[in-house]
């Protein structure tokens, strides 16, 4: 995408920070500690000059950050936005293999962008987590202390490259890191990394599984899942390598760290859900269940019968339950007990328990033990 062609002549971020002038004095490089220095003051001056940003936010009718050339021997197939106008998705179909591709496209990054970015997530950091007067979780929070920061480096950039640098904050302090744009996909079910350097594949609705163009090294990976526990309010570690839980956005997640249990290391799974349950009009739209089927539930649940969904992973089990609970008269006590959270009910007289795994300290709570609470609770219908 094109680039400011002046830019290059701005003073370049350098994330290691000075090189040392009184160490080069002492080894006698006279003429390199000068160099040093006059780079000294004229970044000093730049950052004391400031700069005056200008920025509008983005909106999708603009142009996309992010380019993508279609590989030799591949087809287009679909491309859509995921989190406009910042990262899309293009599906394509590999002539060769006969199998289909999904390619995530976010804003480009050139050399100068790259180092800056990496000197911003330092900078940026402790403002964020340390400063009482800042909401980290405010939407404009980055944005001004990105605008504040570049205005101390006395840097001029277009309004392409502070969105495009906004973007990647916002994603990996914010969001899911490399995940985000496959979060914001309505039409993936679930998200697979099997191990180190292994690329990513998710389930489409339409494409069903098809493999990604992302992957992690070993200690990005590492890293990741147990930033992943740790958004969910979860511990995981060598000696408890193995977690299930669920994010702050819904989804189911199973986490594996490390190489005892996953010999290809570490390995996640994360199951995505609606954020409107579905209806059984949906069901029965969709083919899931015939009208009849769908009227016998109903008279099941009107007259206070128990009823049992059995099946295979990702069969619609969850979802075939939740569905039908919406028969349930709307101000009936209803309590629901698992293990992982993944029920939606609209019923406002609806109390929700999940088990718990004891970690350091404590003791585990299993469902037995929720469903003798329950019966205390007295409710009306148990899920």
């Amino acid at each position: 995408m094109p680039r400011d062609s002046t830019r290059d002549t701005r003073p370049t971020i350098d994330a290691a920070g000075d090189r040392g002038v009184f160490r080069l004095l002492r080894d006698g490089d006279f003429d390199v500690a000068a160099d040093e220095t006059r780079r000294i003051l004229r970044r000093t001056a730049e950052m004391l000059r400031g700069s005056n940003l200008n920025v509008r936010p983005l909106t999708p009718e603009d142009t996309p950050l992010g380019t993508y050339d279609i590989p030799e021997g591949h087809e287009e197939r679909e491309r859509y936005w995921v989190n406009a106008p910042f990262a899309y998705v293009v599906v394509t179909f590999d002539t060769n293999a006969t199998a289909h591709h999904y390619h995530v496209v976010e804003p480009d990054l050139d050399e100068f962008e790259a180092s800056l970015l990496e000197r911003v997530r330092t900078d940026i950091r402790d403002p964020l987590l340390y400063n009482r007067d800042i909401d980290p979780t405010r939407e404009d929070a980055l944005t001004n202390e990105l605008a504040s920061l570049l205005e101390q480096y006395g840097l001029e950039l277009g309004m392409d490259s502070f969105h495009t640098l906004l973007y990647y904050l916002r994603r990996d302090f914010h969001g899911y890191g490399p995940l985000d744009p496959l979060m914001h996909d309505p039409h993936i079910e679930d998200i697979s990394c099997d191990g180190y350097n292994l690329p990513l594949f998710v389930y489409h609705d339409e494409y069903t599984d098809i493999v990604t163009n992302i992957s992690f090294e070993s200690e990005e990976l590492d890293n990741y899942v147990i930033r992943l526990a740790q958004r969910s309010g979860q511990h995981i570690s060598v000696g408890d390598p193995v977690l299930g839980t669920t994010l702050p956005n819904g989804a189911r997640a199973e986490l594996a760290l490390g190489e005892e249990v996953t010999p290809r290391g570490s390995a996640f799974t994360v199951r995505m859900y609606a954020e409107e349950p579905f209806t059984p009009i949906d069901l029965v739209e969709y083919g899931t269940f015939s009208i009849e089927e769908m009227a016998y539930l109903w008279l099941c649940i009107e007259h206070n019968k128990s009823l049992i969904f059995a099946g295979g992973t990702a069969s619609g089990k969850t979802t075939s339950m939740n569905a039908v609970s919406m028969f349930v008269p709307p101000r009936s006590k209803v309590l629901s007990i698992e293990d992982t959270r993944e029920l939606a009910l609209y019923h406002d007289n609806w109390l929700s328990s999940v088990t718990r795994e004891r970690l350091h300290e404590g003791t585990d709570i299993t469902m037995y033990d929720l469903l003798r609470s329950a019966l205390r609770h007295r409710p009306e219908y148990i899920i």
